[in-house]
């Protein structure tokens, strides 16, 4: 098994164990709809980049199907925009928001560069790091700002 399998399988390890874990149970409704509007949108980019040239995965699980990588748009980047959507601090500070969004996405970023650097899961051809952190942080928000949208209790008059 190569160290890209490995990884693959890891990460369908680790969301099976995290999914019951991490999403709380009176916002199960949330995760879903916030994680369906993440995979749409990290689909879509996906295959819009890849077919653009912008990177290529050479490693991937369905090679003849698509030229992205399935655990990583289907799943991965869901669930962990998901769990970003489900505890974002609104409450808080704007520092601690900023502090929030910031630790997210370098972290997501670091991983995007590991995989990148030393896997054949991932390969920047006309993109970098950098880019990826703005795509990133646009969609984050935009699933954000869409779930709080979509949540949003009506608030009694009077």
């Amino acid at each position: 098994m190569t160290i890209e399998r490995a990884i693959l399988i890891l990460i369908w390890l680790v969301a099976v164990i995290l999914i019951p874990v991490a999403i709380p149970k009176d916002r199960t409704r949330e995760a879903i709809v916030v994680f369906f509007a993440n995979q749409m949108i990290t689909w879509i980019l996906s295959v819009l980049f890849v077919e653009m040239g912008w990177f290529e995965n050479p490693v991937r699980e369905f090679p003849k199907a698509a030229g992205t990588n399935f655990t990583d748009n289907y799943l991965l980047y869901p669930l962990t925009s998901t769990l970003f959507y489900l505890y974002y601090p609104r409450e808080k500070s704007l520092l601690i928001r900023v502090l929030y969004q910031a630790s997210y996405i370098v972290v997501a970023c670091i991983y995007m560069q590991t995989i990148e650097t030393y896997t054949d899961l991932l390969e920047f051809v006309h993109f970098n790091i950098f880019y990826n952190g703005i795509v990133l942080f646009l969609c984050v928000n935009a699933v954000r700002f869409y779930g709080h949208w979509f949540f949003k209790k009506h608030q009694k008059e009077g």
